[in-house]
């Protein structure tokens, strides 16, 4: 792990952890089964159906199924425990990236522990510095690098959102901030110049849109070329790095926001940081997956059962989550960061999310984003009642005053939807917002309610 972080309540056994739950006095240890012998096996007949009609409660979500195995996998004591390792808590918290991926090559994960870990030990300031240093010395002194394998490098790092303060944000002071090539043109460690020409012909890197600024990411074949790289993906290089990749198309869930470009991971760790400075927030990560991942290929293929079949232990990942109560983690708030303003599958994961005590929190690019969505899912039939009192969906909520109004209104008429609120990157990324302003009174059910 990259990070850890004390835990005086953690007691739970090892037992307890291959479980999946913790035993604790508001929810029911589930006991292992045994065999039983054929004098019990009559008398056990009525415990059977009482069993096929129990219920099971996660004690992270809330969650309720009579199914023990979506129950023990919805939120795994493990999967907890390496969440909480990589967290932020608040305002005045230290910069950090996302939770690694646990199948993301080993030297990958190591050398980026070792740079988050140097980073965290100077200033921000330093942090490309930092990272120079530690690059020159992955070279022999005969092979020197250029100046074009530190930029790329950093734009990978930038993407992963590893160093502080980048991408720059649009800010008074951000003419005062030195851009990556204005520092790899300086650093002498390296030799050689990289243009904005140069920037232009590259195949590693691609420029796409965030906000009201464009930024660099790095394509599929960064990551078949360079060296110690790695984003926990088996099929990374099958997928076109300018297209959002599907996440039900990879073994690893948890990996998706390593194979995301930097507008999009830009934008997650805004909301998770900004999700965090609530004051009923104590702990915020990205991303978050309820369930258990998927068997591997080779798993699967070793196995009848094909990956066409229906789950028995369904999954969804969250671009970033909020927690209350560290000593006894519950969810409170799930977000997800739209890509695309028509993606209805994100609707499955709502319809989820109101299953369990938690909120959701959608972030769309722009309000007419919010608008189209909501057309959108009108206009297919995904939603039990009308979305407006007009056949102009997204006319009627262009009309309302604010997005404030908009998550009223639907809140209103919409049931499906009276847990979800939505915002903008412009509100994020600008401080328009507080979390308090969206999520303003108390939790649900014990959680957030707005």
């Amino acid at each position: 792990m990259c990070r850890g972080h004390k835990n005086e309540h953690n007691t739970t056994s090892t037992e307890d952890k291959t479980m999946g739950i913790e035993p604790t006095d508001n929810q029911s240890q589930i006991d292992d089964y045994y065999e039983l012998s054929e004098d019990e096996s009559k008398s056990s007949e009525r415990n059977v159906l009482s069993e096929a009609n129990r219920e099971w409660t996660c004690r992270v979500c809330g969650f309720t199924a009579n199914n023990k195995s979506v129950v023990e996998n919805c939120h795994p004591e493990s999967r907890l425990d390496r969440e909480r390792n990589k967290f932020i808590e608040g305002p005045e918290g230290e910069h950090e990236g996302f939770v690694l991926p646990p199948h993301m090559n080993k030297e990958t994960r190591s050398r980026l522990c070792d740079i988050e870990s140097a980073i965290r030990s100077t200033s921000r300031e330093d942090a490309l510095s930092v990272v120079a240093d530690y690059l020159i010395q992955c070279y022999s002194s005969s092979d020197r690098p250029t100046v074009g394998i530190l930029f790329v490098y950093l734009i990978w790092l930038q993407q992963y959102q590893v160093l502080p303060g980048y991408p720059i944000r649009n800010s008074t002071n951000a003419k005062e901030k030195i851009t990556i090539r204005e520092f790899c043109n300086s650093n002498t460690q390296f030799h050689g110049k990289i243009t904005e020409a140069q920037i232009r012909e590259l195949d590693l890197v691609y420029r796409n849109r965030i906000y009201r600024t464009k930024v660099l990411s790095v394509t599929p074949k960064f990551f078949e070329n360079a060296s110690f790289v790695d984003n926990g993906f088996n099929t990374v290089c099958e997928s076109d790095a300018k297209s959002s990749p599907c996440w039900g198309d990879f073994d690893n869930p948890e990996a998706v926001l390593f194979a995301q470009g930097t507008p999009h991971n830009t934008v997650v760790r805004e909301a998770r940081d900004w999700l965090a400075t609530h004051p009923l927030i104590d702990w915020a990560r990205a991303p978050h997956i309820i369930g258990t991942p998927r068997k591997s290929k080779k798993e699967t293929q070793s196995t009848s059962h094909t990956r066409n079949e229906p789950s028995e232990n369904p999954v969804y990942m969250f671009d970033f989550a909020g927690f209350t109560d560290q000593s006894h983690s519950k969810l409170a708030v799930v977000g997800i960061v739209m890509n695309t303003d028509f993606d209805t599958r994100v609707l499955t994961k709502i319809n989820h999310i109101r299953k369990t005590n938690a909120a959701a929190v959608v972030v769309f690019r722009s309000r007419k984003g919010i608008h189209d969505w909501i057309d959108s899912l009108d206009s297919t039939n995904q939603l039990m009642t009308p979305a407006a009192p007009t056949d102009d969906v997204a006319e009627h909520y262009t009309r309302l005053p604010s997005i404030q109004a908009v998550n009223k209104e639907i809140k209103g008429r919409v049931p499906e939807l009276d847990h979800v609120q939505f915002v903008t990157a412009k509100q994020l990324i600008d401080d328009v917002i507080t979390p308090v302003d969206v999520f303003p009174d108390s939790f649900r059910a014990g959680v957030l309610e707005t």
